[in-house]
């Protein structure tokens, strides 16, 4: 893997493009009970097809964006363990206003290791220095008690209640909130 398939890299995680060839390992993270927990939008993968076409969807997505989502792996070992996004939501609120949002993902064995927080970062970092964006934002869903810690650890403010796609989120932010 280059340097320039990475978005970010910590001493914990390595953020990266997808490979073709991690298809087999997205599967199975994929249906981690842990990596869909609190997902809104579900990222299970019911076969290796689907995997495959969803890794080539996000590879067309980060060509043309610079954004997406993206493998995440262990620093240490390469392993994948889960996945990340930077990309442009809307909340139901306010559809017509496009944020970018960050999302991260990690099968339940690397929870509680701080690789939350430092991907978040990393994405806060690549959204406001790389990529030149005045403001990030996170959401939670309230239950989720931990993702909030790490967003606030991360350096994310809280800003406000809404709903997305029907549920309702706290949106917290980083960089210039008046963009």
């Amino acid at each position: 893997m280059s340097a320039t398939d990475r978005i970010g890299t910590g001493p914990l995680t390595s953020i990266c493009v997808w490979s073709s060839n991690d298809a087999a390992d997205w599967l199975e993270v994929s249906n981690d009970e842990g990596l869909n927990r609190f997902s809104i939008s579900g990222y299970r993968q019911k076969d290796l097809q689907a995997a495959q076409l969803f890794i080539e969807n996000q590879k067309k997505v980060f060509s043309e964006t610079g954004m997406g989502n993206f493998a995440v792996r262990s620093r240490e070992t390469q392993e994948l363990i889960g996945n990340c996004l930077i990309r442009f939501a809307a909340f139901d609120d306010a559809p017509e206003t496009n944020f970018v949002e960050i999302g991260y993902r990690l099968a339940r064995a690397h929870w509680g290791r701080g690789c939350a927080t430092e991907i978040a970062g990393l994405l806060k970092n690549y959204g406001l220095q790389q990529l030149g964006l005045r403001q990030v934002v996170g959401f939670i869903v309230p239950q989720n008690h931990a993702s909030r810690r790490v967003l606030q650890k991360a350096g994310f403010e809280f800003e406000r209640n809404a709903f997305f796609k029907g549920h309702e989120v706290e949106i917290y932010s980083a960089g210039d909130s008046k963009s």
